[in-house]
């Protein structure tokens, strides 16, 4: 199983800060890499250099082909698609045309004299799939923070993402939430997709990662297995505080 992501000596700087430490990081394909670490770690600032909103110093190569030059709407047009810690919506558009949205920014649109009927029915399926297709025709403010997740994992499932930076999907979310998140990632969005999970829960990494990476004020502090991570003092003292405790 080759490597999906490569990232090489990735190094990223806001002024004096620190945020990225020459951090080396290989994610197989069709697997999920799991970033976790305190607040401030460097998590989300490694999502967006991965996106293309970050400017960093180092190699960051996708598929063999280095991608460090390309804009972000060059990036999701490879396939480089993520979700928002924050969901992110038009909110004076129908939750059908966000999901359409998310087509024309990847260019996974449909063509042909039928085309708009068969993308309906594909964003219909994708809303089905996360058990929002009642409210296709609604305004997102008729939904839950909850369900405004669903529509995150929807709009990026119908893209057809090969790379799914999922930035912590379950922030906020109660304990059955996170099993029903954990459930429909599992179910719909990973398969057949290579995925880096950052995420703070540690019950939802054990459960959907294959690798663990930790961060520490942004440097690479911990990598392998979620349980050969996790069994280590430090981490658990980096991750959940007293190590006894946790």
């Amino acid at each position: 199983m080759g490597a999906a992501l490569e990232i090489t000596d990735l190094t990223l700087r806001f002024g004096g800060v620190l945020a990225l430490d020459a951090v080396d990081l290989s994610v197989a394909s069709n697997t999920v890499m799991g970033v976790a670490g305190p607040i401030g770690s460097g998590k989300s600032s490694l999502i967006n250099v991965l996106t293309g909103h970050y400017p960093a110093q180092g190699s960051v190569c996708f598929q063999g082909r280095p991608i460090a030059h390309l804009t972000p709407p060059e990036r999701a047009r490879l396939g480089i698609v993520r979700t928002f810690q924050t969901p992110r919506v038009y909110r004076r558009m129908s939750i059908l045309e966000n999901m359409r949205a998310a087509l024309h920014a990847t260019r996974h649109l449909f063509q042909g004299p039928s085309a708009r009927r068969r993308e309906d029915a594909h964003l219909r399926d994708g809303l089905a799939v996360f058990g929002l297709d009642h409210v296709a025709h609604e305004l997102p403010d008729r939904l839950t923070q909850f369900e405004l997740r669903l529509l995150e994992m929807a709009r990026a499932h119908v893209t057809g993402a090969r790379l799914l930076l999922l930035d912590e999907p379950a922030a906020g979310a109660t304990s059955e939430e996170a099993r029903q998140l954990s459930r429909a990632m599992t179910e719909h969005l990973i398969p057949g997709r290579t995925v880096v999970l950052v995420e703070h829960r540690i019950d939802l990494l054990r459960a959907l990662c294959t690798d663990l990476v930790v961060l520490q004020a942004g440097r690479k502090i911990g990598f392998g297995t979620p349980d050969s991570v996790l069994a280590r003092p430090d981490i658990r003292a980096c991750l959940m505080g007293d190590p006894v405790d946790a």
